[in-house]
C-alpha cells in the first residue's frame, strides 16, 4: 500500500515516498489450474519428505503448516483477484485470512503427521501414494477460500449465484443452488469442505450482475 510520511532530518522536512505493490492481473482458470498444480507439488513434496523418515513429527506438523498457510496464502489472493479485488499484495488482510484458513486444517493435519509417522502410508499398509492423495487434498480444498475471497472483494449487496455443475450434486449443494444469495448472506463455499461433497464440490459461485464466475475444480494428478 503506497504510504507517505514526514520526516525531519537536519532541520528540514523532507517526504518519504514509499512506492505501492503493483497491482495484480485479473486471473485465469488457466492460471488457477497452474498455481494448484504447483501447490500440490509443494504439499506432495513435504510427505514425501516425511515418508523418508528425516523429519520428526514435529518438524513434519511444522514444515506441513507452512506449506498449507502458503497455499491458502495464494489462493486468496488468487480469488480476490478474480473478484476484481486488484490490490497489490499479499496484503496484510490476505495473511490473517491464510492463518485463520491454515488453522482450521491445524487438527488434521496433526492427525495426518501421526498416521504418517505409524506407518499408515507404508508399502505393507495403504502405500505412498494414499499418503500423497491425502496432500493433494489439501491442495484441492484451497479452492474454497479462493472462493470466500472472490465473494469478499464484493458489495454486501451484491447477488451471487451457487452454479451446481456436477450430473449429480450432494444435497447441501443442491439447497445451496435453490437459492440466491449475496455477498453478505453467503455462508458457504464451494470446495471448502463444509458441504457432503467435501472438496471435491464442483459447483462454482457466479456475480450474476456480470455473469464473471470463480474458478472451477481442477482435478489434481500425480506428476
Amino acid at each position: 500500500m503506497q504510504k507517505s510520511r514526514d520526516a525531519i532530518s537536519g532541520g528540514a522536512l523532507r517526504m518519504i515516498v514509499l512506492k505501492a505493490d503493483p497491482p495484480l492481473k485479473f486471473p485465469s482458470q488457466e492460471d488457477y489450474a497452474e498455481a494448484a498444480n504447483k501447490w500440490a507439488r509443494s504439499l506432495e513434496a513435504a510427505v514425501r519428505r516425511g515418508l523418508s523418515g528425516e523429519l520428526s513429527e514435529s518438524e513434519f506438523v511444522s514444515l506441513f503448516y507452512a506449506r498449507v498457510y502458503d497455499t491458502n496464502l495464494e489462493s486468496w489472493v488468487l480469488g480476490r483477484a478474480r473478484g476484481g479485488d486488484l490490490t497489490g499484495g499479499p496484503t496484510y488482510n490476505d495473511q490473517v485470512q491464510a492463518r485463520r484458513l491454515a488453522d482450521f486444517q491445524s487438527e488434521f493435519i496433526d492427525r495426518f503427521s501421526s498416521d504418517l509417522v505409524r506407518g499408515r502410508y507404508s508399502e505393507e499398509k495403504e502405500g505412498p501414494e494414499a499418503g500423497l492423495r491425502r496432500a493433494r487434498a489439501y491442495a484441492m480444498q484451497a479452492r474454497g477460500g479462493a472462493n470466500e475471497a472472490f465473494v469478499a472483494a464484493q458489495e454486501p449487496s451484491e447477488a451471487i449465484a451457487w452454479i451446481r455443475n456436477a450430473k449429480e450434486s450432494c444435497k447441501d449443494c443442491i439447497d445451496l443452488a435453490s437459492k440466491t444469495w449475496t455477498a453478505s448472506t453467503l455462508y458457504e463455499f464451494p470446495g471448502e469442505g463444509h458441504t457432503e461433497c467435501r472438496f471435491n464440490c464442483q459447483c462454482e459461485l457466479q456475480i450474476i450482475r456480470t455473469g464473471i464466475a470463480c474458478f472451477s475444480r481442477e482435478d489434481l494428478t500425480p506428476p
